[in-house]
Formats: C-alpha cells, structure tokens, sequence
C-alpha cells in the first residue's frame, strides 16, 4: 500500500482514511498525493490531484475526500463537491453531454479569480 508509511489518523466523519498531513506534505495546489483518474463511459478520464482528493479536515489530519456508499447503494459512484471545486463543468443541452476540467489550481487559477469576460482571439 502506497501509503503505508504514513501515520493514519482517527477517522474524522464523514471521511473514514485519514492521514498525518504533515508526513503527506502539501504543495501550493493541495496535497501530494498520486492523481486519481476517472474513466467515463465513453472513454475519457477525469484527472483528481491532492487538492480536489484530500481534505484538511483539522490541524494534523487530512482525509480521502471519499464516502464508502456502502454494500448497498443505488450507483456506482457520486462525485461530490469537494471534487468539483475549482473545475468547470460545460453543460451542452443540445448533445445532453457533460464536459468538465480538471484542477484549475493546477493551471494557476481558480474559479474566484478567473477572467470570465476574457474571450480569446480564434
């Protein structure tokens, strides 16, 4: 297990893997911890970094930014807010498709200081 050498932590609800954050050690852009990567259906992987997987949740303790369902929930997986932070989400009503991004943080922005007025020259 990739993280065996770090002290795990007491749970903190709703989270139940949480880690030493000081032995994880963080970054500007979250903590660093390997990328998760989400395929959907039809191929495309959404990339998950530190900031957008595990969360400070008290001084010392940092925790998977994922909730078990469960043996018995309804779907396969539901993506949180935590998760969503600083993406863009395209909603294109006319294909009934979802586009998303990946980390704005980790392209040096975020969605609070980024330039929604900017339209760039084609």
């Amino acid at each position: 297990m990739a993280t065996k050498s770090i002290p795990r932590m007491k749970s903190v609800q709703p989270f139940s893997f949480c880690l030493k954050s000081s032995v994880v050690g963080s970054l500007e852009k979250g903590f660093r911890v390997t990328k998760i990567g989400l395929e959907t259906e039809s191929g495309k992987i959404w990339t998950i970094s530190g900031d957008n997987s595990m969360k400070r949740v008290r001084n010392g303790t940092a925790c998977l930014a994922f909730i078990d369902g469960g043996l018995k929930m309804k779907d396969a997986i539901v993506i949180g807010t935590y998760q969503m932070e600083n993406n863009f989400l395209f909603f294109d009503l006319r294909n009934q498709k979802l586009g998303f991004s990946s980390s704005l943080l980790a392209r040096g922005t975020s969605c609070s200081s980024f330039n929604f007025t900017y339209v760039p020259e084609y």
